[in-house]
């Protein structure tokens, strides 16, 4: 299917240019050079899922393309203070991440932002819902006068044995974003063919691991990519630029991150410390409650209910070994999980098992984003089976985008 978003950009671009239609300037990639070049202090944020951690690497350290940037940056501009900053939304992608852009911009106030959630976000795909997310971020940031990076490549899951030269959908459209929004880029897609169509290297050299993440190698090019994109962007002076009109993150200008805690719990339900993040800031926790639901006893299960307006709702929380499944409803009707491999429906949602029973680890799951506008009513029931098996559900927040 043919993507709308150059005849969108089109008409878009000539709304902007119409002086009464004035909006606040973006990111100026000359001012980050010059306040560099003279010994600023300045702050560094990679804004991005497992391929910004460095997922599949040996050594994150040293061969990751953001530790590569890094170096770049401090030996480029050796008078600068730099403080580099990691804000990693697992591989949820842009869907999670736009609720964080704007705690992102408020709290770590970052002069240069680095977005990358083309993988995670479906580089194939052509669904608007992550279109609206993803320019959401772009939007937060050119609103908020930052200069942005986008960070682009390819992954050898979608491209077969061999790889090919046509960009993927979903590349193709957020390249659209690079003229809209006059941010700078790092594609290395077209390196990565370059570099196999010579034989000097082969998929197997670059995805050794797995078919998603990269190794060295692949970060290289990466790294070369966005040097080069940010000497460009800084040799043409490039300033950013807030359109008028979004192309499709009007679907989501309303976003909501709910706090369970801070409201009234059903009987059964108690708040309790939480022990994960809701973003991973440099590894930092950030602290704050969760709600939670133990079975044990003979104590009735009394659904947790939230009233929303929205078109998008998710929920984020905590997971142990000892989980519960819940059922979802919305509006009196039950919300299913995805079909399972075995291509059975389920109508109970289940929780990603960590590694070690000890262990905790986040989820965020996407119940739906195909609401109608308006009013709505969810409720979480947990699940407990007929062996009577102890559990918990651990739920932090509920997120809500749309009207």
């Amino acid at each position: 299917m043919r993507s709308p978003l150059p005849w969108l950009l089109a008409g878009i671009l000539l709304l902007t240019a119409d002086p009464a239609r004035a909006v606040p300037p973006g990111g100026s990639f000359e001012s980050f050079d010059r306040q560099a070049r003279l010994g600023a202090r300045l702050k560094v944020v990679f804004f991005g899922g497992p391929f910004t951690d460095g997922v599949g690497l040996v050594d994150i350290d040293k061969d990751s393309w953001r530790e590569r940037f890094q170096q770049f940056l401090v030996a480029r501009y050796p008078r600068a203070a730099f403080h580099f900053d990691l804000v990693s939304m697992g591989d949820t992608g842009s869907k999670r991440a736009m609720f964080h852009t704007r705690d992102l911009i408020d709290g770590m106030k970052p002069d240069l932002v680095f977005v990358d959630f083309l993988i995670e976000d479906g580089i194939q795909g052509e669904n608007r819902d992550a279109l609206a997310a993803y320019e959401s971020i772009l939007r937060d940031l050119a609103y908020a006068g930052v200069p942005i990076m986008q960070v682009f490549t390819g992954i050898s899951a979608v491209q077969g044995k061999f790889w090919k030269p046509v960009l993927p959908q979903r590349l193709r459209d957020y390249l659209e974003f690079v003229t809209l929004y006059r941010t700078g880029v790092g594609e290395s897609h077209h390196g990565l063919h370059q570099v196999l169509a010579s034989r000097q290297y082969t998929m197997d050299d670059i995805w050794p691991h797995n078919a998603m993440y990269p190794a060295a190698i692949g970060h290289d090019l990466i790294f070369a990519s966005l040097r080069d994109g940010f000497l460009e962007a800084v040799a043409q002076k490039r300033v950013g630029m807030y359109p008028y009109q979004p192309a499709f993150s009007w679907l989501y200008n309303s976003r909501q991150k709910i706090n369970l805690a801070e409201f009234p719990l059903p009987d059964g339900w108690i708040r309790s410390p939480a022990s994960l993040p809701l973003a991973v800031i440099s590894g930092a926790p950030d602290g704050g409650d969760l709600v939670m639901w133990a079975s044990g006893g003979e104590q009735t299960i009394r659904p947790l209910r939230l009233d929303f307006s929205g078109t998008l709702v998710a929920i984020y929380g905590e997971a142990t070994s000892d989980s519960l499944e819940f059922k979802a409803t919305i509006d009196g009707k039950t919300v299913s999980p995805p079909a399972s491999p075995d291509k059975k429906t389920r109508s109970h949602w289940a929780l990603p098992k960590p590694k070690a029973d000890s262990e905790q680890t986040a989820f965020w799951i996407e119940l739906t984003s195909r609401l109608s506008s308006g009013p709505h009513s969810l409720e979480l029931t947990p699940v407990v089976d007929d062996s009577g098996r102890l559990g918990q559900l651990r739920i932090r927040s509920i997120f809500i985008a749309g009207e």
